[in-house]
């Protein structure tokens, strides 16, 4: 599962959780999803500096419990959360207290530097832990 662990929950705190159908790709748990640009009223897997964030996939609905729980299938529903704390895996260092983060590569995050007006639509969230590498969990509030 992607940024949560045993130690670090995916979700930490209740907040808004919308159900969408996902897209054209599996999506793993602990992922940032986007929506479809082509309005398909789908989530896709984050997308490098995407402008369109819906959330953290955190949930799916399962009829049985198999290796692969993580991820949910195209065409299944998965649970996005839209608000609250969640723990996200960044993929470069230097993401510091109260630093915007923004979607990157494979559902990751990266910090957000707004150098134009329009970089407020790529705003996924506020670091509320520091990170120094890239690869570990960051807590982030989610601002979607």
């Amino acid at each position: 599962m992607a940024g949560g662990t045993t130690v670090t929950p995916l979700w930490e705190r209740a907040g808004d959780c919308v159900p969408y159908t996902v897209g054209t790709a599996a999506i793993t748990l602990g992922q940032a999803v986007v929506f479809d640009a082509a309005n398909t009223g789908t989530v896709l897997i984050g997308t490098n500096e995407s402008i369109l964030p819906a959330g953290v996939a955190i949930a799916a609905r399962r009829l049985s419990r198999t290796q692969t729980d993580d991820e949910v299938a195209i065409g299944e529903i998965v649970d996005v959360a839209t608000k609250g704390n969640v723990y996200l895996t960044a993929t470069a260092a230097a993401i510091a207290i109260g630093d915007l983060v923004q979607c990157a590569a494979s559902g990751e995050i990266k910090k957000l530097t707004v150098s134009a007006s329009t970089d407020v639509n790529k705003i996924l969230g506020r670091a509320l832990t520091a990170i120094s590498s890239a690869g570990g969990a960051i807590k982030v509030r989610l601002l979607v």
